[in-house]
């Protein structure tokens, strides 16, 4: 099989994949496919289903990059609570959430984008302040602005170590073949994994580890 009929039938599985799964409404989106990279393009109904679309190419054999240029355009049909009703919800639910001191954080909401602020004390809790926004109705783009300031301020050769060690507790994982810097709190990686499944979970074990500030993400998928 050349080249370009092999890069078909991953684009062929891409849209079988989106088209499967429920959660998507596949009609609005477009997608290229070369060189192991899939572009997403056009438009879906929520935020949510803007990453849950992510995912299904990265299910996809063959896929090595994504790049996501998915735009969320609202049903007109649907009733979109307005900026202030999305932003009651959210500070709701940060409130109600006890993973972490929602009073930190300052959210505005300016025509569906919604923009948070403030501090939170570990990357875990940036990345799910972002995850709970998501799911929102109205919510079509987000800034994540938050701040990590870790309650315990850790020896960067101390973070590089915990998340070595984390990593080579990982059966999924050759920890020789991942680059690991840090430079005040801040975690940089390179090096390759060899699926999506290992490289989330390095992805993780960075952010659930004490003291990092913010992830420089470099890995490359084989």
């Amino acid at each position: 099989m050349n080249i370009l009929k092999s890069e078909d039938k991953v684009k062929e599985k891409i849209f079988e994949q989106l088209d499967w799964d429920d959660r998507v409404d596949a009609n609005g989106i477009e997608v290229s496919f070369e060189d192991g990279l899939a572009k997403l393009g056009g438009s879906v109904s929520c935020y949510t289903s803007k990453y849950v679309a992510e995912e299904d190419v990265w299910d996809i054999n063959g896929v090595k990059e994504v790049k996501n240029q998915l735009k969320v355009i609202c049903p007109l049909s649907e009733s979109i609570p307005e900026d202030p009703e999305i932003k009651s919800i959210l500070n709701n639910l940060f409130y109600w959430n006890d993973s972490f001191d929602s009073s930190k954080i300052k959210i505005s909401v300016k025509i569906g984008l919604v923009t948070l602020r403030g501090t939170v004390d570990a990357l875990w809790k940036k990345t799910l302040s972002e995850e709970m926004a998501s799911g929102v109705t109205g919510v079509i783009e987000i800034k994540n602005l938050l701040r990590v300031i870790p309650s315990e301020n850790k020896d960067d050769k101390i973070i590089s170590r915990d998340i070595l060690v984390a990593i080579e507790r990982n059966y999924k994982t050759n920890a020789d073949e991942i680059d690991i810097k840090v430079e005040n709190g801040e975690v940089y990686l390179s090096g390759a994994v060899p699926d999506r499944e290992a490289y989330l979970k390095v992805i993780n074990i960075v952010r659930h580890t004490t003291g990092v500030k913010d992830l420089h993400d470099s890995l490359i998928i084989e």
